[in-house]
């Protein structure tokens, strides 16, 4: 089944259509006309000079072309300048269009249209351009991720310096700030008559990125995170041409509301370990991968790459990028790891600490680099699998759209992805507790060595002497490289106006299963676990260090049908040595694995039959007991009732009195004695309560005969005031009686 290199299905489309009617016959190098956005692809048209959208949501269904018409961004002031590269804002708001003669920002529109579209689909929207023209050659903008209103553009421009704009002014971008990386070189664009002199010798600035952000109060904010405070700083880390790498930190606003402060420049950074040469005089370009602690990559023209720890220590500013003394002792893990003893792994880490320390009194950060990576500059027809060593090339570096361990690569021949495992052993690292630290030390060993994969060649070189080039040697450059996200996919405009959209899929995957096992069978220590996992042993056989890319070339790369018939052999040599050989020794090694699993199968059939055959046998027997076992707990509950029996029996027939009923008398003794006593004092409470009857008696006898009885006089004496008072009442009522009378007439 043929490989789909466009997973788009963009060649066929409209937009690609025209580019590729337009383009000019000879492209000299590479440029990025090309860059997306979200779900958002901007083209630029050098033609029309316009900006050409395509929304990546929209299925292309048949039926429906209507889902995938583009837009165009009409500039009302289009660039006087060629423009040969764009970069978009963080927010999409802005477009950043340039070349080496001048910068340019567009005003993107509004997206009000459900399906994605700027000003509710209108085919054509004029923007808001504003211009820059500086009397130098640009060579480096980005849009700097602190801008409160993503509207500061720095610039990067030849004669040593560092431009700040404010691209929300109008007509013109304002220029705030100018930051001076050195010496100014000799001549320019402008000024041809001159030799560049500083630029020739490798003292001027080529490239710059951000590193994540600092934070004076102390307090670590994340890579992406975007803040309008003042105390907030962005390392700027800006890369000459002779590798030297310097810290710059431009501040965005005015504490007061006064001037902007001045610009600090520290460098160059000490790299550790010390090479003769920096690590090479023709640096190109540089990347700040944010991670923890940031890695930062420094590419040269002869396509090699140096991936460096960007360490800083604590000097009290801030500690977004900085480390502790143990992140410090990172920086020469490679020797570190070969020591045994942890007395001298202690010796090491404070002498490397006191170096460092010595280096940054002034809290400038260090670079250790740990890794050089090779890259393959195109494909040779002669043996030698790495082309031409002598061509050389600019490269350009861009981060991966959904994660901080790869990043890409573009240039002259092609396009390559790089892997980076040290990232996941460092965040373990940094996230680890101070007493399992040492414990987490990354080992630099071929397990975390960084891989490179080539995705795209568009270089051949011709069979000439050795590695000398032939005139056919041609180089196809990359136009345009953008990248979206979910799923990661990349876009690619070849200079033939091919254009090329892969899935980027994870490379190189741990294999968790196998290491586990390892793992596991390491504690158990079993020899024959120890042994190496089958499917591991075929993944190293399939295993290879060099990739074979999907190859394309123009037309005229292939002079003549010997230089072509010349490249198919190369090609299938390349696929029989890299990729059959070793597929046909893993065939090999997994034939004779399923005879010896064949064998190893047959056997234990027949074990199985025989232990099948034993089960049989075993379950009749295990009935047998079963039966048995039943009839003998029978047996044992009646002789326990038996003894239980006998037992009782033989204690109530015992002479000698037992121990509960020696406790029961002497209860018993106990109770008639307090009887006894009871009885007693009832009798006195009787006898009490007697005496107490009596004296009452005689009391009420006593009482009785103490009352004066009453003789007749005195009765009579009695009788009569009663009858005379009786008679006083009556006399007093019937008087009541007529006084009412009376008053009633």
């Amino acid at each position: 089944m043929a490989l789909s290199t466009d997973r788009l299905n963009l060649n066929n489309h409209e937009i690609f259509r025209k580019i590729r009617e337009r383009l000019p016959n000879q492209q000299l190098k590479t440029k990025n006309l090309m860059v997306c956005s979200d779900d958002m692809l901007f083209v630029w048209d050098p033609v029309e000079e316009c900006l050409l959208t395509l929304s990546l949501r929209s299925p292309d269904r048949e039926g429906c072309p209507e889902e995938r018409a583009f837009q165009t961004l009409l500039p009302q002031s289009p660039p006087s300048f060629p423009v040969e590269r764009i970069r978009c804002s963080d927010t999409g708001r802005q477009v950043a269009l340039y070349g080496p003669r001048g910068v340019a920002v567009l005003d993107v529109p509004r997206r009000w249209d459900l399906s994605g579209k700027f000003q509710q689909g209108s085919k054509t929207c004029r923007c808001r351009t504003v211009l820059a023209a500086p009397a130098v050659e640009v060579r480096q903008v980005r849009w700097h991720p602190g801008s409160p209103a993503d509207s500061h553009l720095l610039v990067l421009t030849s004669d040593n310096s560092l431009r700040l704009y404010n691209s929300s002014a109008n007509p013109e971008i304002r220029q705030l700030q100018v930051v001076h990386l050195g010496r100014a070189p000799i001549g320019g664009i402008m000024s041809s008559s001159k030799l560049p002199l500083l630029g020739g010798l490798g003292e001027t600035a080529v490239d710059f990125d951000f590193a994540p952000p600092l934070t004076l109060k102390g307090k670590r904010t994340t890579a992406g995170g975007r803040t309008a405070d003042a105390d907030v700083e962005w390392p700027i880390m800006v890369l000459r041409g002779n590798g030297d790498v310097y810290s710059v930190l431009v501040p965005l606003a005015a504490k007061d509301g006064g001037a902007l402060p001045r610009p600090v420049v520290r460098g160059p950074l000490t790299m550790y370990p010390p090479a003769d040469d920096n690590y090479g005089v023709d640096a190109c370009s540089v990347l700040v991968l944010q991670t923890s602690p940031p890695l930062l990559v420094v590419a040269t023209s002869a396509g090699t790459l140096y991936h460096c720890l960007l360490l800083s220590p604590e000097d009290g500013g801030g500690d977004a990028a900085d480390l502790s003394l143990r992140d410090l002792s990172i920086r020469d893990l490679r020797d570190l790891s070969a020591v045994d003893d942890e007395d001298a792994l202690r010796k090491e880490v404070s002498k490397m600490w006191t170096s460092v320390a010595n280096n940054s009194l002034a809290g400038q950060p260090v670079l250790h680099v740990f890794e050089s990576v090779e890259l393959e500059l195109g494909l040779s027809l002669d043996d030698d699998l790495l082309g031409d060593v002598s061509f050389n090339c600019p490269l350009h570096l861009q981060n991966h759209p959904t994660s901080n361990d790869r990043y890409l690569v573009s240039h002259e021949a092609g396009i390559h992805i790089l892997f980076l495992p040290i990232v996941a052993q460092l965040t373990k690292f940094v996230n680890a507790s101070d007493d399992y630290a040492e414990s987490c030390l990354p080992k630099f060993d071929s397990q975390s060595n960084s891989v490179a994969e080539y995705l795209l060649c568009t270089r051949v070189c011709g069979g000439g002497n050795g590695n000398v080039p032939s005139e056919s040697s041609t180089t196809s450059p990359i136009l345009g490289l953008a990248l979206s996200s979910a799923p990661a996919t990349l876009i690619a405009l070849l200079a033939g106006g091919e254009v090329v959209s892969l899935l980027l899929s994870s490379l190189h995957l741990p294999s968790i299963s196998s290491q586990s096992i390892l793992s596991l069978n390491s504690l158990t220590g079993n020899p024959k676990l120890n042994e190496e996992a089958f499917d591991e042993h075929i993944r190293k056989l399939l295993k290879h260090r060099g990739t074979l890319p999907i190859f394309k070339f123009e037309e005229k790369a292939m002079s003549s049908p010997q230089e072509a018939l010349k490249f198919i052999n190369r090609g299938t040599q390349l696929l029989y040595e890299k990729y059959f050989q070793r597929h046909e020794q893993a065939h090999e090694d997994i034939e004779n694995r399923m005879k010896r699993l064949q064998r190893i199968k047959e056997h234990q059939l027949s074990d199985l039959s025989n232990l099948e055959k034993e089960r049989s046998d075993l379950k009749s027997k295990v009935e047998v007991l079963v039966e048995k076992l039943n009839e003998m707990k029978k047996k044992q509950e009646e002789l326990s009732d038996r003894a239980e029996r006998v037992l009782r029996n033989a204690n109530m027939k015992q002479p000698q009195v037992s121990n509960a009923e020696v406790q029961m008398r002497k209860d018993l003794s106990t109770k008639q004695i307090k009887l006894v006593e009871m009885r007693e004092k009832l009798d006195k409470i009787r006898k009490y309560s007697m005496d107490q009857k009596s004296q009452l008696d005689r009391w009420n006898l006593h009482q009785k005969k103490r009352v004066v009885p009453m003789n007749d006089t005195h009765q009579d004496v009695i009788k009569n005031n009663l009858k005379q008072m009786r008679e006083e009442l009556s006399s007093l009522v019937e008087k009541v009686k007529s006084s009412q009378t009376e008053l009633e007439l």
